[in-house]
């Protein structure tokens, strides 16, 4: 088990270090943390196949429109029924590793025309009474957290009801509080160490804040009913989940559950 993400990055520079010539590395060049470590790759003569939103010269680039490798045209971005940059950048990185098996594009188009996205990962639960329900169980880091507020902050802006909260992981909160200040509606908070936080760094904010509930399906119907026709209801822990359910799979599992029975 990695002890932080110091220890877990230092576990990949190893493994990319430790590969020979015939063996192939996929890299995302827009995390600086891993683009860091195309020179340790390079120097093993592995073969090197990068993805990017943002720079044009990697193998795999997304642009507004469309993925293209090696520079020429590969796929529209129109097949995708799932939108995001964390949707976007999941799909570079797959599509990176299967074209080294020679999957066809075609295969791939039938792939992301069909995939609703990843369990658990801003995943599309349903939509009832006009209000969209997503199930983030995953995020618990800070970039997970971000991520998600890029994504539906601009268009939800003030119409996002957030259920948040857990037990504390270390993350400092006050990073987070202008994205949830700017684009909450509410925030519901589960009980435990982290909401606690989560409620000093939001002290000075207008957004109303719900807490600590500790039976979770109190927590999702207090959500759904601060929710009207157009809102967006999500849940984003940034926190760990022991303290309430087994792992953030079965809190991803239990929040699928009491949504569809709304």
């Amino acid at each position: 088990m990695r002890g932080n993400l110091l220890d877990y990055i230092d576990c990949k520079r190893a493994l990319f270090s430790s590969q020979h010539r015939g063996d192939i590395a996929v890299m995302n060049l827009d995390d600086p943390r891993v683009s860091s470590m195309k020179s340790t790759v390079e120097a093993t003569g592995a073969k090197l196949t990068t993805f990017s939103s943002k720079t044009r010269t990697a193998t795999y680039y997304r642009s507004e429109t469309e993925i293209a490798e090696d520079g020429k045209h590969l796929l529209s971005l129109k097949s995708m029924i799932t939108d995001g940059e964390h949707n976007y950048q999941n799909a570079l990185g797959a599509i990176a590793l299967v074209r080294q098996f020679e999957v066809s594009a075609k295969q791939i188009l039938t792939v992301l025309e069909n995939f609703p996205g990843v369990e658990g990962r801003e995943q599309f639960v349903r939509e009832l009474n006009g209000v969209k329900i997503y199930n983030d169980t995953t995020a618990t880091a800070m970039e997970s957290i971000v991520v998600a507020m890029q994504r539906f902050g601009t268009k939800y802006h003030k119409k996002i009801v957030m259920i948040a909260g857990g037990m504390d992981k270390g993350l400092d909160y006050i990073q987070i509080a202008p994205y949830w200040q700017n684009d909450l509606k509410a925030l519901v908070l589960l009980e435990g160490t982290a909401s606690q936080k989560m409620a000093t760094a939001m002290e000075h904010s207008d957004v109303p804040i719900h807490k600590y509930f500790g039976l979770f399906t109190d927590a999702v119907a207090k959500a759904y009913s601060l929710a009207v026709p157009g809102d967006l209801l999500i849940l984003c822990p940034g926190a760990t989940s022991f303290n309430m359910f087994a792992n953030e799979f079965d809190r991803g599992r239990q929040f699928n559950e009491l949504v569809n029975a709304l």
